[in-house]
């Protein structure tokens, strides 16, 4: 007697430490807590299907299904916990149970067997149980007939083999499209119309992607058959900033293929599965490297000085301006924020931590993103956290008296002619004042292109607290300090140098 066993196939899915799920439903006090269901398969192997011989049913799938929402909250659908029985017949399947009672239903699928698979076996009760930890149960299941095709006393081949649309595939030393076997293994569902209701078979593809089975048809009637296949994990294989990569990805057969069966014929139904558009898993290597320099700078009062030749030079006041962002400051650290962007939106981020190496404000690296980036999604900024510093230098004018008691004015003459810096200097008080720099670097964002390094000059903006600002020597003299102020930002400026009056 020629048997068949064909079952259909269902992942088995994870419990426990998969990241981000809620597991709440499910008191996992101790992970550990389980149940076990163990038993045998059997069925009745007489040509009556009477109850006379017991046969086991070996490399059959048996599985208990439970409710997801018992073990993450809110999901739906079942979670499947399952085991392929033994040539005996056995089985045991594991079920994590936590510390609460877990409803479940065990049951297997279609079984079709004897002589040219004229009968339909099922286990057609759905056994319902209830488990907690350490339970034991023990569960004989006897597969009745279900159907006897007593009209379907011939049988059809249907055969053929199964591919999928992989990318890019290396051929003779190149690369380029191509088709790749499935998996071994990959459940092809055959379903076929009989006079009750449909019946569902599942033949498995080989190493090579292909795949048979005999079909159970009328010997004067043509069957058309629905066939499709399980969704499948495979790389795929594309152009991403100018290299090749692969990436794991979903495929499946988008329709069903629908062959003509007819007893003693063998029909051939090849397929092609192709990807699920947006199924791609991004690698979670990093081996694509970006680059980027740039200069950074902080505000500052600087010495300003005349445009002649270096011979002719002036100091001729000193100026709101910047200085370089040197390991003094803040100790030269900065961050640079990489984000992966996808339709507009920051999907995630990349942060590596930079420090300025020399005195010159100046910096050039080179970091790695993710190889699934691709360059036109990816914009990079320069990230500086708000510090405060209490040595910003503010430079006031040193009055001096005249005889007649009164302050000595100071006029953009009397300056002019100072050449030696230190001199300078030395008419000016040095005030230490306190307050914040911060940089908003998201504004300044922009994207690498893959070639040239991206440049990203970045200046700090200081403002001053309020309480240096009260304090300033001279700030309200204005021979002495100018002052400008735009939203909490004072430009102090130093000396009594001509400027417009605020």
């Amino acid at each position: 007697m020629k048997k068949f066993f064909l079952f259909a196939a269902a992942a088995m899915l994870a419990l426990v430490g998969c990241e981000k799920q809620n597991q709440s439903s499910l008191d996992f006090g101790d992970v550990s807590k389980s149940a076990k269901i163990s038993g045998t398969l059997v069925y009745f192997a007489d040509k009556a299907g009477t109850a006379t011989v017991e046969t086991p049913v070996a490399g059959q799938r048996i599985y208990f299904l439970v409710a997801a929402n018992k073990y993450a909250e809110n999901a739906g659908g079942n979670q499947q916990f399952e085991a392929t029985t033994k040539e005996d017949g056995s089985f045991e399947i594991v079920v994590p149970t936590g510390s609460k009672s877990i409803n479940g239903k065990l049951l297997t699928d279609v079984i079709a067997l004897g002589e040219g698979a004229d009968r339909i076996f099922l286990d057609k009760t759905e056994k319902e149980l209830t488990l907690n930890a350490n339970d034991a149960k023990v569960e004989k299941r006897i597969a009745a007939i279900d159907q006897v095709l007593t009209a379907c006393q011939g049988t059809a081949v249907l055969q053929g083999k199964i591919n999928y649309d992989a990318g890019y595939v290396k051929k003779d030393g190149n690369y380029e499209k191509g088709l790749v076997a499935v998996p071994a293994g990959l459940k092809v569902a055959i379903e076929v119309p009989y006079d009750d209701h449909a019946r569902t078979f599942y033949a498995e593809t080989k190493a090579d992607g292909t795949y048979s089975y005999n079909v159970p048809v009328p010997a004067a009637a043509t069957k058309k058959a629905k066939v499709t296949i399980a969704q499948f994990q495979a790389k795929y294989t594309d152009y991403l900033n100018n290299e090749l990569l692969s990436k794991d990805a979903l495929f499946e057969l988008a329709i069903a293929k629908e062959p003509s069966l007819k007893d003693g014929e063998t029909t051939i139904c090849d397929i092609t599965a192709t990807k699920v558009d947006g199924s791609e898993i991004e690698p979670t290597t990093k081996t694509t490297k970006i680059k980027v320099k740039g200069e950074l700078t902080v505000d500052a009062e600087v010495f300003t000085y005349s445009t002649k030749t270096d011979e002719e030079k002036k100091i001729t006041g000193v100026d709101y301006g910047t200085k370089k962002y040197t390991n003094e400051i803040n100790g030269g650290k900065f961050q640079l924020v990489v984000n992966h962007k996808v339709a507009g939106k920051v999907e995630s981020s990349i942060i590596y931590d930079l420090a300025i190496k020399g005195d010159d404000g100046k910096y050039e690296t080179e970091v790695a993103i993710y190889d699934g980036w691709d360059f036109k999604d990816v914009e990079i900024y320069v990230k500086v956290n708000p510090f405060v510093v209490s040595n910003y230098a503010h430079y006031s004018y040193r009055p001096q008296f005249k005889k007649d008691g009164s302050w000595e004015s100071c006029t953009v003459d009397k300056w002019v002619d100072w050449t030696d810096k230190e001199n300078y200097k030395n008419n000016y008080d040095t005030q230490d004042c306190e307050g914040k720099y911060e940089y908003d670097g998201i504004k300044a964002a922009k994207t690498y292109d893959g070639f040239f390094p991206v440049t990203l000059d970045a200046t700090l903006t200081f403002t001053m607290s309020g309480d240096a600002i009260k304090a300033l020597r001279g700030r309200d003299d204005a021979d002495i300090d100018y002052k400008t102020e735009s939203g909490t930002k004072y430009h102090i400026y130093a000396g009594g140098l001509a400027y417009p009056k605020p």
